[in-house]
């Protein structure tokens, strides 16, 4: 019995609570039931990086399918995307002719896709890509940016320019890199500073934080500003602070849930418990918290 299989069997019944199950199926049962709690909800597909054309294209016909099967549910048709499980890899022009069709097909659906950065490699290339596919404000797409890089603030002012929706996380970076963040302390204070730029851009964004006291502060400053409730959204992963999730939904705000799910879910799993120090142990004593 190898590593990977010990992993499998000893988080199994501990993944149910982060991730909604292995297919398409028992995903949308999730986001059916979120949704009819009030909760906002995303939806992403866990997969493994393209390295063929193929899987590219497999990869892309997977996310059509899933706004397909939102769409015919009457559910809300918001899905997440990672650009190297359809082709950046490979070739960056597939990787753009994958990204407009599922970005079409979001838009004849009336629903949203939001793409990840992934990390500082593939930061420059997600940029352009996303730039190049909104080419009006109706189109239907926006990005992930995370306050660890150091360019983040700068990347803000661009993409607020060109009014794309962005996703505002903390992120970690495993690397010492001197293009991020190191102290917790300091990724906190650019991400509060990133955030309230946000808040006040009088554009619709989300700010994606399980830190309780990062979310008061920010609750905090949005009264202050007079900022209305549904003028933002607060994000948040499955399973993570589910007590929180529902305070935050009591008092008014708008509350999505990144829903994962699929057959690799413990790469996903792992990445999240070796994600730093403080990442580590935030989702190990939360795989008992409620």
């Amino acid at each position: 019995m190898n590593l990977v299989t010990i992993l499998s069997i000893l988080l199994q019944p501990l993944s149910k609570r982060f991730i909604a199950g292995t297919t398409l199926s028992e995903a949308l049962k999730v986001v059916d039931d979120l949704s009819k709690k009030g909760f906002l909800t995303t939806l992403d597909h866990l997969s493994a990086e393209a390295t063929k054309k193929n899987e590219s294209l497999n990869a892309t016909e997977h996310y059509m399918v899933m706004l397909k099967a939102l769409e015919e549910r009457n559910l809300e048709k918001n899905v997440s995307l990672k650009l190297s499980r359809i082709g950046l890899l490979v070739d960056k022009e597939l990787c753009l002719k994958n990204l407009e069709r599922i970005v079409e097909k979001a838009d004849t659906t009336g629903g949203f896709l939001c793409v990840d950065t992934e990390g500082l490699k593939n930061t420059d290339d997600t940029l352009d890509l996303v730039k190049r596919i909104k080419t009006s404000r109706r189109m239907p797409i926006g990005i992930v940016l995370r306050a660890v890089f150091k360019r983040t603030a700068d990347d803000i002012v661009n993409l607020l320019n060109k009014e794309i929706t962005i996703r505002l996380c903390k992120g970690f970076c495993r690397k010492e890199l001197k293009s991020a963040y190191k102290r917790n302390a300091d990724i906190k204070k650019e991400f509060l500073a990133d955030a309230k730029r946000l808040l006040t851009s009088n554009s619709y964004h989300g700010i994606s934080t399980h830190d309780e006291d990062l979310i008061n502060e920010l609750i905090s400053f949005t009264k202050k500003h007079n900022i209305d409730k549904n003028g933002f959204e607060f994000q948040m992963f499955l399973g993570i602070r589910p007590s929180l999730h529902n305070r935050l939904l009591k008092e008014g705000f708008r509350v999505r849930i990144y829903i994962p799910f699929g057959r690799l879910w413990l790469p996903y799993i792992l990445r999240r418990m070796r994600g730093g120090r403080e990442s580590s142990w935030f989702f190990i004593k939360n795989l008992f918290r409620k």
